[in-house]
Parts: structure tokens; C-alpha cells; sequence
């Protein structure tokens, strides 16, 4: 594997996991504030 691909995959992760909390955020918000 080319160390650019490795670097591809880990930053679409990181971008995965953070969408992920930021979903999970704003539905906690949705709960907090209804």
C-alpha cells in the first residue's frame, strides 16, 4: 500500500468518527432541548 492511500484511509476515519459524534451531539441537543 502507498503511504498517500494509508494517509486517504485514516483521514476518511477520523472525518467518519468525527461526523458521527457530531450527530450523535446534535441529537442529544434535540433531546436536551424538547
Amino acid at each position: 500500500m502507498n503511504i498517500n492511500v494509508k494517509k486517504y484511509v485514516e483521514i476518511a476515519l477520523i472525518v467518519l468518527i468525527v461526523l458521527a459524534i457530531v450527530q450523535r451531539v446534535d441529537a442529544l441537543k434535540n433531546i436536551v432541548y424538547t
